[in-house]
């Protein structure tokens, strides 16, 4: 992402994912949103996840907050963006260092960076993207390499300034259970408590 960055020809870059599906006028809404906010840096969305059972699929919201003085509380203790829904001002990114070496974490560094900067970052409240979500999802999401990962991010939010101590110790005590806990346990926290507005319908095909 930080060797492509700058090879992008244009202001706004958004970011999409190959395996994931942007919704009908997700770039529209975007451009509108940045043309009218000249002072927002980066717009992200709500993300759709499906997750395919045997006999139905579930559908989940991940919600992420649209003010953006809350997104900023929010931040300090999950990441306040959807990735795959975002589109930035590429020059207010670049004055920031762009995207650095964190890995796993690369764009919640980078919202970090951004926030301490002074700069502005957005949620709009329509589902941009939708994704599948499957077992190895939720097997990446924990163990102990993947702790490591977010004491690594602790560490450099603590240097950054964005994170005190305290923080650092509330944010690791509320996660280092999850990442330790089996599988199938971590994937029912996520899908009962860390997603809304959650719904079933019949599998089809």
């Amino acid at each position: 992402l930080q060797d492509a960055l700058p090879l992008c020809n244009y202001p706004l870059v958004a970011r999409v994912d190959s395996d994931d599906r942007c919704l009908p006028r997700r770039f529209e809404t975007q451009l509108d949103f940045l043309e009218e906010n000249p002072t927002i840096s980066v717009v992200g969305g709500q993300m759709r996840e499906l997750y395919t059972f045997r006999d139905c699929v579930e559908e989940a919201i991940r919600l992420t907050p649209t003010d953006p003085s809350t997104l900023v509380q929010y931040a300090k203790f999950r990441n306040p963006m959807n990735h795959p829904t975002v589109m930035f001002r590429k020059s207010d990114v670049l004055r920031c260092g762009g995207y650095e070496e964190c890995h796993l974490f690369e764009d919640y560094l980078l919202w970090a960076k951004m926030l301490v900067s002074g700069y502005t970052l957005a949620n709009i409240s329509d589902v941009l993207v939708e994704t599948d979500i499957n077992d190895d999802y939720f097997r990446r999401r924990g163990g102990i390499d993947y702790l490591k990962d977010e004491v690594t991010l602790c560490s450099h939010f603590v240097q950054l300034g964005f994170f005190s101590l305290v923080d650092s110790i509330l944010f690791l005590s509320t996660r280092a259970p999850i990442r330790l806990l089996p599988r199938y346990a971590r994937q029912h926290i996520y899908r009962l408590s860390l997603r809304r507005k959650r719904t079933k319908r019949p599998k089809t095909g």
